[in-house]
């Protein structure tokens, strides 16, 4: 992880998370900040052939760049003072570019500011991170509003009992942990309406100790009625600074894409959530 990709509207909760961004490349070896604007173009009035002047263009790629120049400054003091800070914007739309700069750059973290305070913000902002935390193969970090940065000593990985040894990223969460000097602890949450143990519990429950017992991690059960909430009154008990979950398809996390359980999940939960990929089988 050389390089972070921060994803910005210019509102409060985007700013807030690439100032978060700013503060971890103290703690992670960080060669490259690259701050990014979409100012996805559409023409003022719907015509059968859309047409943007060529002005308009000029404009807003202007304007974005003064903007991401003026969050460039205000980021400096709050970044290691070997990361370059990099400016970048166009009007294409925000997975496609993310996807795109992320592979041309090799960017290994993608993060994204999220708020809950307004309702017009969840909207605005809640798609836009939906998708891309849906979309992007990237890792992609949920930073809420509210959140300031803190060393990050505790971290959750929130995981299920489900195909547990072909589809966690041990690698890159061991990787994260060395790097951040972080305790482990590895959650699962029950919700009250599934069925509590199967014939597989016992085997993916030795599978997953056969993973983790390296790192030394604390193991926890749970129930709650619900995964947000499960995981949000967890992290507040437990002192913790980041949660890690790994949303899949089928199984535990498959609600965690729907919009309302993400909305949820992102929204109320008060540590910033890191989202990363499932091994392929």
């Amino acid at each position: 992880m050389k390089t972070i990709l921060v994803l910005t509207d210019f509102s409060d909760a985007a700013t807030n998370a690439a100032l978060y961004a700013a503060a971890l490349t103290h703690h992670l070896e960080i060669s490259r900040l690259i701050l990014y604007h979409s100012y996805e173009l559409k023409p003022p009035v719907q015509t059968a052939v859309p047409v943007l002047e060529p002005a308009d263009v000029e404009r807003f790629y202007k304007d974005s760049m003064e903007n991401l120049a003026l969050l460039k400054d205000k980021l400096r003091s709050f970044t290691n003072e070997r990361t370059v800070i990099e400016t970048l914007a166009d009007d294409r739309h925000l997975i496609i570019a993310s996807e795109s700069i992320g592979a041309q750059q090799q960017v290994g973290l993608l993060v994204m500011g999220v708020t809950g305070k307004s309702r017009l913000e969840q909207v605005l902002i809640g798609s836009n991170t939906i998708t891309v935390a849906k979309e992007s193969t990237i890792p992609v970090l949920l930073v809420p509003r509210e959140v300031r940065f803190e060393k990050i000593r505790r971290i959750v990985f929130a995981c299920d009992l489900k195909k547990v040894s072909t589809s966690t990223p041990v690698k890159q969460i061991s990787s994260l942990l060395h790097q951040l000097d972080a305790k482990l602890l590895v959650l699962n949450v029950d919700t009250e309406d599934q069925e509590h143990f199967t014939p597989d519990t016992i085997t993916e429950q030795t599978v997953l100790h056969q993973l983790w017992d390296k790192e030394r991690p604390e193991y926890h059960y749970t129930n709650a009625d619900n995964i947000a909430k499960g995981i949000t009154q967890f992290a507040l008990k437990h002192d913790v600074q980041l949660v890690i979950a790994v949303p899949k398809q089928y199984g535990f996390f498959e609600s965690l894409f729907h919009s309302s359980m993400t909305k949820k999940l992102t929204f109320e939960i008060s540590v910033p959530l890191l989202l990363v990929k499932e091994r392929p089988d």
